[in-house]
């Protein structure tokens, strides 16, 4: 069971919503996970996004002196948050559904670096991020060994805390690797400002990106159950 003191949100949307949009299949779940220092209230607005869409959203924002200090000091507290984060999908009882994760500036990519390991340990490649920012030693270690499902950057020129040329650098990478990325330069917002900037062009892109992941999926479940047959 996941730590009960863990400070996250689960959303379920009504039953009518996931069956409107996912016609009976199992409806997505995605975790979003904030940005060193941000609140509830701001990752509900992003966590929204998806629920409207009739999926279930886990919110966790990993505390700031958990990425800040115990990780600078070489202590991989995250490791184990990210273990107990995956727990939860156990205890709810979606480990089976379609998995997304929403990930935000460096505090998000520290705690998904750790979650990626976990999962490569566990052999466990089914899920589908949507990705967004990096940090420097994390970056370099997922660079290495990188997840090799889909994946989806949004970024922008603009943004002085998470350089452009990083981003793509990343994109670059992964493309060599033969990892499915795709990516957009919002150019003009500022750190973790492109949704209030451009709500629904980044509204859409996420919910694209989603949506061709499951339609990509659910191919790949039919191919298998022709085999079989």
């Amino acid at each position: 069971m996941a730590d009960d003191g863990m400070d996250y949100n689960v959303v379920f949307p009504d039953a009518l919503i996931s069956e409107r949009h996912w016609h009976g299949t199992k409806e997505p779940v995605v975790i979003l996970l904030g940005w060193a220092g941000c609140r509830d209230k701001h990752l509900a607005k992003y966590s929204s996004i998806y629920n409207e869409q009739g999926c279930v959203t886990i919110c966790y924002t990993a505390p700031l002196k958990t990425v800040f200090v115990s990780e600078s000091f070489g202590y991989k507290e995250l490791s184990n948050t990210a273990h107990k984060l995956l727990e939860i999908l156990y205890d709810y009882e979606v480990e089976n559904s379609p998995i997304f994760f929403h990930v935000f500036s460096n505090g998000g990519f520290m705690l998904y670096r750790y979650i990626v390991e976990h999962l490569h340990s566990h052999k466990q490649v089914v899920l589908y991020p949507i990705t967004k920012y990096i940090h420097k030693n994390h970056y370099d270690a997922i660079r290495e060994c990188p997840p090799t499902w889909p994946q989806l950057y949004l970024y922008s020129r603009a943004d002085r805390v998470i350089r452009y040329s990083d981003v793509e650098l990343m994109v670059k990478t992964l493309k060599e690797k033969g990892v499915s990325v795709e990516c957009f330069d919002f150019k003009t917002p500022a750190h973790v400002s492109h949704f209030r900037d451009f709500p629904e062009e980044y509204s859409k892109r996420c919910l694209d990106f989603l949506t061709n992941c499951m339609k990509d999926s659910t191919t790949q479940i039919k191919k298998r159950h022709l085999i079989q047959h």
